[in-house]
């Protein structure tokens, strides 16, 4: 009755808990835009798409999903293999342990009809899927000391990786218990067999203490063998059939000769219960956690891996799409992959900013617990530093399209007039043509903070070795500027300049240079030449006289940042 009581309530709490995380996909948003929508429209809407995946043609889409990125984790696989084995082990080995053990009943039963928990090969495949479970956390635990990862690992990390441990732990010791604990041999005694016969009972404990690793009453009690005879027919009459030799289950067995003389001397039956009941806790605490802590991925990480299959070749409609979003957002299970991967992550430390990392960015697009100015600056400078690379998009092993995510998060706090100095990045052209009136905005915005710096450039000239020695001497490389003659290689081979022309631009690369020999540093910060260029490095590896041009851009680039954020004073003219 117990039993039933804790399954019945740790099932309504998980029931409940889904339910409430399947609430916020239909009435939250992403954007603002996204919460305005309907709660009517993205059922009709989703649910069409998922009859579309369900009977259409991207059956297979989805299907190769839930394959090739969920039980396999390809994903993963490619982006870090000791992360993807140590997945797949806790993965491939608690899953039959769920299936097969924990729900026998449903499962084992309804496919094996001769199927019994004691008789072999189930205590042997317990015992393996335990220990490939075991390996698994063990690995990620090494993983997360030995590693250098740019996350840290949580205490939502520790409380699923115990609760996993704890669950596979307890079982070991409950079956471990049980097979000395004579106890549990009365009892199963009792259950098939005459307990008033008691030369055969007798017998079979006898047999059970030489064969099955039952406690003996006595400790080093000798049996004949005509006892041993009679307790091998009442146990091959009446045992053998739903009992195999707990040597089967090498794991339990061992843990079980460390238990006998607890077993002897307590009867093994508090044991068995103790063990027993902290085992069925524990589980039934990890189930009622699962749709709260990060072990909900379980359900919405495939979910996720089958709605960006679905819609990778087309664009989903808007109350779709807002659904997908917050999918998204409880399907991240911060495992920090993309961070790791993030082209721009070394600057979080830099810049002393950890919303520049994409999953502590998301976690706090989802939390949202960036509600103050102070949170909502560094919230938006992670996204506008960002260079939409699209590598987190690539590595996350639950499918989610982070730079959707990105692009709509900046574009919203954009409009509500948040400005960062990163927004002047090369990709700010880019951005410029898709959000043309929050991009101006943007630069106009910083173009008065700079005190139109951007607009009109100083006009006294210094020279070279004291400007750029002083303000710009931060790296070796950029010292051989001085050799450049203006052959304009640079200029010539410049993609920028090539697609753009110079309509705008300010100063071609070439121009740069010589700006900066004559240590007119304000005149390149206010060249949109230096914010346009992309980085390629054509031009350096062009120029004939060996000048670090694209190190020059760099360098004046950033210390130009830097002046802006107010990390440097600004320049006397």
């Amino acid at each position: 009755m117990t039993f039933n009581t804790l399954l019945t309530i740790s099932l309504a709490i998980c029931a409940g808990g889904l339910l409430w995380r399947a609430r916020r996909w239909f009435a939250g948003g992403v954007t603002q835009a996204d919460r305005e929508l309907s709660a009517g429209a993205r059922i009709r809407h989703a649910g069409s798409a998922v009859l579309k995946a369900l009977f259409g043609a991207k059956i297979i889409a989805a299907t190769k999903g839930l394959v090739v990125d969920g039980l396999l984790q390809m994903r993963l696989y490619r982006a870090d293999r000791l992360r993807w084995l140590a997945h797949i082990l806790i993965f491939w080995g608690f899953i039959p342990l769920l299936a097969l053990h924990a729900m026998d009943g449903v499962v084992t039963m309804k496919l094996f009809p001769s199927y019994y928990s004691t008789l072999d090969p189930w205590p042997f495949l317990r015992d393996l899927f335990g220990v490939i479970t075991l390996a698994g956390v063990g690995l990620a635990i090494y993983r997360r000391i030995a590693g250098r990862s740019r996350m840290k690992t949580t205490a939502m990390d520790a409380v699923a990786l115990g609760l996993i441990a704890a669950v596979v732990l307890s079982g070991f010791i409950v079956k471990a218990a049980k097979i000395p604990s004579r106890s549990e041999f009365h009892s199963m005694v009792e259950e098939f067999y005459d307990p008033t016969a008691t030369e055969d009972v007798a017998a079979l404990e006898a047999l059970w203490v030489e064969e099955y690793g039952l406690a003996a009453e006595t400790p080093g009690a000798a049996y004949s063998q005509e006892q041993l005879a009679l307790g091998r027919e009442v146990n091959e009459y009446s045992c053998v059939y739903c009992h195999s030799k707990p040597q089967s289950a090498p794991v339990s067995y061992a843990i079980s000769r460390a238990l006998t003389p607890v077993s002897r001397d307590a009867d093994g039956g508090g044991l068995v219960a103790i063990s027993y009941w902290l085992h069925v806790l524990v589980f039934f605490g990890g189930l009622a956690w699962l749709p709260f802590g990060k072990m909900r991925h379980a359900v919405t990480s495939p979910l996720s891996l089958i709605a960006e299959r679905c819609s990778k070749d087309e664009s989903p409609s808007e109350p779709a799409l807002a659904v997908k979003r917050m999918l998204s957002l409880d399907a991240c299970m911060q495992c920090g992959l993309c961070s790791d991967t993030c082209s721009v992550g070394v600057t979080a430390c830099m810049f002393h900013n950890r919303n520049i990392l994409p999953s502590v960015k998301l976690a706090s697009i989802s939390s949202g617990t960036a509600s103050n100015n102070e949170d909502l600056a560094k919230l938006f400078e992670g996204l506008t530093v960002c260079t939409d690379c699209l590598r987190c998009t690539g590595v996350c092993p639950a499918g989610i399209n982070l730079q959707d995510i990105w692009d709509a998060v900046r574009q919203e706090m954009s409009a509500r007039g948040l400005t960062d100095v990163y927004a002047l990045s090369p990709l700010g052209i880019h951005r410029a043509q898709a959000f043309p009136d929050t991009f101006h905005a943007v630069q106009e915005s910083l173009e008065a903070q700079r005190g139109g710096a951007f607009a009109q450039a100083t006009e006294k000239t210094v020279h070279a070795a004291g400007a750029f020695g002083g303000m710009l001497g931060g790296s070796g490389e950029t010292g051989g500027f001085n050799l450049c003659f203006n052959c304009k290689t640079c200029t010539s081979s410049c993609p920028v300049v090539s697609l753009q022309g110079m309509d705008g631009l300010g100063l071609a690369p070439h121009q740069i240079i010589h700006a900066t020999a004559l240590g007119l540093d304000d005149l390149v910060a206010s060249s949109r030449m230096l914010w346009a260029c992309l980085g390629c490095y054509r031009c350096q590896e062009n120029c004939p006289q060996g000048v670090r041009v694209a190190d020059v851009l760099y360098i004046h680039k950033n210390n130009a940042l830097a002046r802006m954020k107010g990390a440097l004073p600004k320049k006397e003219s």
